[in-house]
């Protein structure tokens, strides 16, 4: 488990320096490396399941109201924003079909779930994939938007943990992005 952890792992960060150059081929790639490595028969433990989804959708609620109102609410009573623009509907899809659902499928659904396998501990699986899912941001250039995804991850692991499924961190993530496009 701890060699197909390793070589998934830099394969992954491998698939970031593609980027760059063919974003569209390294999407598709992000999608189906976690269904890849994955068999079937184990999607579920792995978190590709809707087997709690009325508990996935009711902390969705609760996680979005304790994080996602008070930040835009910060940002537009500090002047960081001002207020909410429209955002075209292909940029949802996007970050529900293009970042959200293959970040979290790889990152919450395969490396936490392989992290925690092998550390036994939650917390050091939640905070280690953040600090990966962090430096695979990095790769795209060291700023404060890029450093400050790691809170956010610490959430979406969480919620991974919490309702053992990935509808609501793929939900959350999506969520969190495009509140942040509609602010800025």
């Amino acid at each position: 488990m701890g060699t197909r952890f390793l070589k998934s792992s830099f394969s992954y960060i491998g698939l970031i320096t593609l980027l760059w150059i063919r974003r569209d081929i390294a999407m598709a790639y992000m999608l189906y490396l976690p269904l890849l490595l994955i068999p079937r028969t184990l999607w579920e433990s792995y978190g590709i399941t809707l087997k709690n989804w009325a508990k996935s959708l009711k902390l969705l609620v609760l996680t979005s109201a304790l994080f996602l109102l008070p930040f835009a609410i910060a940002s537009i009573a500090l002047s960081y924003s001002k207020g909410f623009h429209k955002i075209p509907l292909s940029l949802i899809l996007i970050q529900i079909l293009g970042v959200a659902l293959p970040e979290e499928l790889f990152f919450r659904g395969y490396l936490q779930t392989e992290i925690k396998e092998m550390t036994r501990n939650p917390w050091k699986s939640i905070t280690l994939t953040s600090i990966l899912f962090t430096i695979a941001h990095l790769f795209k250039g060291i700023t404060p938007l890029n450093v400050g995804v790691f809170l956010p991850s610490l959430i979406f692991g969480y919620l991974r943990e919490k309702t053992g499924s990935l509808l609501a961190p793929i939900l959350f993530h999506a969520l969190s992005n495009i509140l942040f496009f509609s602010l800025f």
